[in-house]
């Protein structure tokens, strides 16, 4: 199936978004950015899920009541489903969960229904998400790269792992800053950067998926597609290329105190 895909990520699917909202804006950016990047005007689009702790919404779509015109599809995967519109092609959705280690590290496990517990270590999170059959991300966050934290995952870039490492960008670094130097370390190791959108759990961010992502050149089974994807990351093929926007300065700064503010209300 198709020899271009629109990847996004690192895709949160938080409670507060309106789904008819979210999958009609997903196809828009599916075709805009489709078209900003001279392919096919029906290249189809996945989503990489990063579920967190007590959060399915893999099975709310697999299972659900979705907005008219659309039906899902299960396949040879159990991490596997398409999301069928009425015209253009499915939309791929990878299960998948964001772990957050002893050290305050997010860890993504991509393409499983499998959940670990949270808060162990860094190194036993990473080979528990590895022998899962899933792909262990490391996704950069505000603050969460930097001091100790950010000597765990340098450490963690130059280790021996049963598997490929990946690190993750994300919409949410703004525009105008430099790569994190983390990020070019692990270009260096030649790991792969798998970039998304990383949505925030405000209404607004309901149209952020597929805003940020990256172009996978792979043939995917219609009947395995979260193993084909996994198979052709793994090996380290598929180009990687990035698209979309990232978050202006303005729009991140306000988003920060928007999620200090958030905390501070759960906290009380």
């Amino acid at each position: 199936m198709s020899n271009h895909w629109l990847v996004d990520g690192h895709v949160h699917l938080h409670p507060c978004y309106d789904l008819e909202a979210l999958l009609a804006s997903n196809e828009r950016r599916r075709r805009d950015n489709a078209r900003r990047l001279g392919l096919a005007d029906d290249t189809p689009a996945a989503w990489l899920l990063t579920e967190m702790p007590g959060v399915d919404r893999f099975t709310e779509l697999a299972t659900g009541t979705l907005p008219s015109g659309w039906h899902a599809e299960t396949t040879q995967d159990d991490e596997a489903i398409w999301l069928t519109p009425a015209e253009g092609p499915a939309l791929l959705v990878v299960a998948g969960a964001q772990h957050v280690t002893a050290e305050g590290i997010e860890v993504l496990a991509l393409g499983t229904r499998a959940r670990l517990d949270e808060g162990m270590p860094l190194d036993a999170t990473i080979t528990g998400v590895m022998e899962s059959g899933a792909l262990a991300c490391l996704p950069w966050g505000v603050g969460k790269w930097l001091g100790g934290r950010g000597k765990k995952i340098a450490a963690a870039i130059e280790a021996s792992w049963p598997a490929p490492l990946f690190l993750g960008d994300n919409a949410g670094r703004p525009q105008l800053s430099l790569p994190p130097p983390l990020l070019n370390k692990g270009r260096e190791r030649g790991l792969s950067i798998l970039p998304g959108t990383d949505p925030l759990p405000f209404e607004s961010e309901t149209t952020r998926p597929l805003a940020h992502g990256f172009v996978l050149e792979a043939t995917l089974d219609a009947d395995r597609p979260a193993q084909a994807l996994k198979t052709t990351l793994t090996a380290g093929e598929g180009g990687l290329q990035p698209f979309g926007r990232r978050e202006s300065v303005i729009r991140f700064f306000r988003h920060q105190v928007e999620m200090q503010l958030r905390k501070r209300r759960r906290s009380a």
